[in-house]
């Protein structure tokens, strides 16, 4: 192993634990954790990841997986990288319980969000609900690594999903950090938290996602 390996190695050990560590201070522990560049048949899961994650302006050649539970609650998260550089993961978690639309919190101007979707008078719902409104207060929208600053045109999406439940996806700006990156953990169980109560245990036919999300 050449010393530009070893140093990619290190980085993405580093950034390992400290999304472990920022896990754990949320009360969420990691019960798996894959790399998906260890399997040679992964190109195209990681393909897709560079154009949805970073809208394919720059290459994903490795992502870790990590598997948490928080209070019996499972939710994912994946960080993909680029050599030795961290870019923006996506949180994934299915919740009990249906919404009946999907919806995605588009940015906009002047640092604003604004919620879309296919059903205008629910999406007035979402954009009036308080314990929503804060939670996506609470999201980062920039991934700034060194001189390098990636603006994310969006940063939620949730639909109905099979057997009556929500899933839910925050991609990941930067909460933070100095060596390594947050990952905004407490941010999405925060939101998952928002949302759940927007469920109804009515089931509804299953929707996909506004955007290709990657995974």
């Amino acid at each position: 192993m050449g010393l530009m390996e070893k140093g990619i190695e290190k980085a993405r050990v580093r950034q390992r634990d400290a999304v472990i560590e920022e896990g754990g201070r949320s009360g969420s522990r990691v019960v798996n954790m894959v790399v998906v560049g260890d399997d040679p048949s992964a190109a195209g899961v990681l393909g897709a990841m560079a154009k949805s994650f970073v809208g394919g302006k720059m290459s994903v050649d490795d992502a870790q997986i990590f598997s948490f539970e928080t209070q019996g609650f499972a939710h994912t998260f994946v960080q993909p990288y680029d050599g030795m550089n961290a870019l923006p993961g996506l949180h994934r978690a299915t919740l009990p319980g249906s919404i009946s639309y999907p919806a995605i919190l588009k940015a906009k101007s002047f640092g604003r969000s604004i919620w879309v979707g296919t059903d205008e008078q629910e999406i007035d719902v979402l954009g009036a609900h308080p314990m929503l409104g804060v939670a996506t207060s609470k999201l980062e929208w920039k991934w700034k690594a060194g001189t390098t600053e990636i603006s994310l045109p969006w940063t939620v999406q949730m639909r109905p999903a099979m057997t009556g439940t929500t899933e839910v996806v925050l991609r990941s700006g930067r909460y933070g950090g100095f060596t390594t990156y947050g990952v905004g953990i407490a941010a999405f169980l925060m939101l998952c938290g928002a949302v759940h109560t927007l469920t109804s245990p009515t089931v509804v036919e299953a929707a996909p996602f506004i955007l290709d999300v990657g995974m």
